[in-house]
């Protein structure tokens, strides 16, 4: 265990530590004390995995890459591909729509006066609505303009647009 003398002579040797007054009259009191460094936040990365989804929306078992993992677009297993693959295609295609009939629009979340839509399945209604926000940003959605909604839903109910 270091003496505070110790202790006081090494961080002297290195840098000097700025404590609270607290802290100061904690080190000071002849307490025990066990001192931590902060811990290291470890940032998430997607596994590798044995099936990579294409951007077509086809899957299929191959050597993992770096490129495909990171991207997300790896699973382990046959079924988690094929439920990742129906998702993603409906991602992209309501990103295709918005760049095709709203590309105007570009949702900035640091404006709280910019109402963004998102499209959304009321399973109680059988049918798509939408919802919007001006300060929340749900992630996994694609944002459209109000005019942009509204068109996309009545397409969505007419069967005009299948996602």
């Amino acid at each position: 265990m270091l003496s505070l003398k110790n202790l006081t002579e090494e961080i002297k040797m290195s840098k000097t530590i700025e404590l609270t007054d607290e802290q100061w009259a904690t080190l000071h009191s002849g307490e025990d004390i066990t001192l931590k460094a902060p811990k290291k936040v470890v940032q998430w990365e997607p596994a590798a995995g044995d099936y990579t989804i294409f951007s077509d929306g086809d899957f299929e078992e191959v050597c993992s890459t770096r490129t495909y993992a990171l991207f997300g677009t790896e699973r382990d297993t046959y079924n988690q591909a094929k439920k990742a693959a129906k998702e993603m295609r409906i991602f992209n295609r309501l990103l295709a729509y918005r760049d095709e009939f709203d590309s105007e629009f570009d949702p900035d979340w640091n404006d709280y006066d910019q109402k963004k839509c998102w499209i959304e399945y009321m399973l109680d209604e059988n049918e798509y609505g939408f919802d919007y926000s001006y300060t929340t940003n749900r992630i996994g959605s694609v944002a459209f303009s109000e005019d942009a909604a509204k068109k996309l839903i009545a397409k969505l109910n007419s069967g005009e647009v299948v996602l």
